[in-house]
């Protein structure tokens, strides 16, 4: 639910307006489809268990929601995004 509700908003906003920085935005949304699965996991799980661990933080659902919404993200933006640009602008 999480990456459905900000991402759709990051494709309604790259598909409607004009700004500064726009093709960063849709290049570092899209770039986790880049990556295979297992070195994004393994990113995770580093950053998790080195910088997070030692200052007593529980990562638990934390983490999984934050690494699901990563991966998900990907697939409902490019959903949003080529429904959106299909759309006519003055809805």
């Amino acid at each position: 639910m999480i990456a459905s509700v900000l991402v759709s908003l990051v494709a309604f906003a790259l598909n409607r307006y004009e700004f500064f920085g726009k093709g960063t935005v849709n290049f570092l949304v899209v770039w986790p489809m880049a990556l295979p699965g297992v070195v994004a996991g393994v990113a995770f799980s580093n950053t998790y268990s080195n910088f997070l661990t030692p200052v007593e933080i529980n990562i638990g659902y934390f983490g999984l929601i934050v690494s699901h919404a990563t991966f998900c993200g990907v697939m409902v933006f490019n959903n949003v995004f080529a429904r959106t640009k299909r759309m006519n602008p003055s809805l």
